[in-house]
């Protein structure tokens, strides 16, 4: 039996995650100091939509999906102009945010907003508050991505599944890993199969199922040369089958990430380098890479970008 990434429909999006420095007014024990500790700056916006519009060059006909994130993405001075200028460029924008600015500067912004995802950290954040943020979004365009601590398991899950339904919105219980690599805290093995039990999330009704927003890609089990069944890919990592070492990837033509300093790679785990926004003359791929990594930790990555066995 082996398990496979297949696109049964091309995705609508061309998808780019994009770090915009590590200024974040969160210092979560789990999350990792370059993440917080305010020495990335956030950058210049213009050199970014330059390489939208390249890359809306190179794929016409394509959406151009950019996920933002930090830090914490709110606190940027640009925020407001950026979603401006991309809206006139057709370009989707979802942000990750911790949801604290406050109610009435989330009012200013959500309906500019195609998509968010707002993280709820238990060691600052306010449930009420978090509801509030979330029922300020289009119906279907937003989640909750709930970080659930070993040792406050149960507590967490309630949570999620009271803002699942007073906010009338998706949420995705996380679990966490040590220094954001494959190595997890230390769940039981109970904690263990809850998670893989709620790997789909909490209100699933609540997502949005149009055309435009749904996505394409399907993870699948192969088994006697027939795809069976769909696999999460959160289930895929819980059970250590996120290894596509030395498999075809269309990472840098599907999933693309840009970090801090605008160097562009191929997916999040930065396995090919393509260039530097800021940079002339580096050319976008038109073939996959072959994976070096020994596991796919990014479920961006792993969603976005096709994989195939040599």
């Amino acid at each position: 039996m082996e398990y496979i990434k297949y696109k049964s429909v091309k995705s609508p999006f061309i998808a780019v995650a994009w770090a915009l420095g590590s200024v974040c007014n969160y210092s979560c024990s789990y999350c990792i100091p370059v993440l917080y500790d305010g020495k990335i700056k956030f950058p210049d916006y213009k050199p970014f939509l330059d390489f939208t519009d390249k890359l809306k060059e190179k794929y016409p006909g394509q959406k151009i999906q950019v996920t933002m994130y930090g830090g914490e993405t709110t606190l940027w001075k640009d925020f407001k102009v950026f979603l401006k200028e991309s809206a006139e460029r057709d370009v989707f924008i979802r942000i990750v945010s911790n949801g604290s600015r406050s109610i009435e500067w989330w009012k200013s912004v959500a309906h500019k907003i195609n998509h968010s995802i707002i993280s709820f950290h238990p060691e600052y954040a306010k449930e009420d508050h978090i509801t509030e943020v979330l029922k300020l979004f289009m119906p279907g365009r937003s989640q909750m991505s709930l970080m659930v601590p070993h040792d406050r398991f149960d507590e967490m899950l309630e949570l999620g599944k009271r803002i699942s339904e007073n906010a009338k919105v998706f949420v995705i219980p996380k679990f966490l890993r040590k220094q954001f690599g494959n190595e997890l805290y230390p769940y039981t093995e109970e904690q263990l199969e809850t998670f893989k039990k709620y790997a789909s999330g909490f209100g699933n009704k609540y997502l949005k199922e149009d055309e435009e927003f749904k996505h394409k890609g399907l993870i699948l089990q192969k088994e006697d040369g027939e795809l069976v069944r769909f696999r999460n890919a959160r289930q895929l990592y819980l059970d250590d089958l996120n290894r596509w070492e030395g498999w075809k990837c269309w990472g840098g033509i599907e999933s693309l990430f840009v970090d801090e300093a605008g160097e562009i790679f191929s997916g999040q785990c930065r396995e090919g380098r393509i260039g530097n926004i800021n940079e002339a003359g580096y050319v976008l791929p038109d073939e996959p890479i072959i994976c070096g990594k020994d596991s796919c930790n990014c479920t961006q990555d792993i969603l976005e970008a096709k994989k195939e066995k040599v």
